[in-house]
């Protein structure tokens, strides 16, 4: 039996994951899969979808510090688009 490459398993996992949003139910995501959901997100300027996954990231891990300075880094990011328009 093969173990899935990286790609494969950011593929499972953010398929599952936009199935959960789909469908309304919460599943549990480890915080390792939550960092590569919003990375992908954030590489692919989807930053509601960022945004959504890390919150709910959070609420699963709401000790994990590199999900927070994720948060963070999207905070920066709407702050600088925001002054942007001003």
């Amino acid at each position: 039996m093969q173990l899935p490459t990286p790609d494969e398993h950011n593929n499972v996992s953010l398929s599952k994951f936009e199935s959960m949003l789909k469908t309304n139910n919460i599943l549990f995501f480890d915080s390792d899969q939550f960092e590569e959901i919003i990375n992908h997100y954030l590489e692919n300027g989807k930053i509601a979808l960022a945004k959504k996954a890390t919150k709910l990231g959070l609420q699963q891990h709401p000790s994990s510090t590199t999900l927070k300075l994720f948060q963070v880094e999207m905070f920066i990011f709407e702050n600088e688009s925001f002054l942007k328009m001003s």
